[in-house]
């Protein structure tokens, strides 16, 4: 088995490796290289993909599209991001963390930024907690809810009104529990 040994040197600017480099396979990147590149990639005026097209966009090679890296970016922060409440409207935000700082700059997001109530919130009337379960409550209304409002439906106590986009939602579910979406 060949041993591995990175090159020596950033792929991007080509300095020599310090403490601050990331290794890629059998590369080595200065982190505000990748940093770099990644802003310059994930530009959302770069539109000149068509430019790449003879690069394949499979796993079998491991080069991607923009719009791919874009996305997967995208995903990464909405699943480490922080969901919260700024000036009573849903957010998702850093909390100063440096990689979700430098993620959110490269998609050209604010910080906070602001979601619609609709899907990022307890579906209770009046509560704009973010969203951390869904569960069926009494009657056997499906319904996203927040902290507060789960442990109410744990323990039995009466549903308060609901917001009238999840009861249209729920109008659409079938007696088998299945939501009929293009019906």
């Amino acid at each position: 088995m060949d041993k591995f040994e990175p090159k020596p040197e950033c792929v991007y600017c080509g300095k020599p490796a310090d403490a601050a480099m990331l290794v890629m396979g059998s590369s080595m990147a200065h982190a505000t290289c990748v940093i770099q590149k990644l802003n310059e990639l994930l530009d959302p005026d770069y539109d000149d993909i068509d430019e790449q097209s003879a690069i394949a966009s499979t796993k079998e090679t491991g080069v991607y599209r923009m719009s791919e890296l874009r996305e997967a970016l995208e995903n990464m922060v909405w699943q480490f991001g922080y969901k919260d409440v700024h000036n009573g409207k849903p957010v998702i935000h850093t909390a100063g963390l440096s990689a979700l700082e430098d993620a959110f700059e490269a998609l050209g997001w604010d910080d906070p930024k602001y979601l619609p109530e609709e899907g990022y919130t307890c579906e209770i009337e009046g509560c704009v907690e973010p969203i951390v379960c869904g569960t069926h409550w009494g009657d056997g209304l499906y319904l996203h809810l927040c902290s507060n409002h789960h442990q109410d439906s744990c323990r039995r106590k009466e549903r308060p009104p609901v917001k009238q986009y999840a009861l249209d939602r729920e109008a659409k579910r079938g007696p088998d529990g299945i939501l009929r979406i293009g019906e």
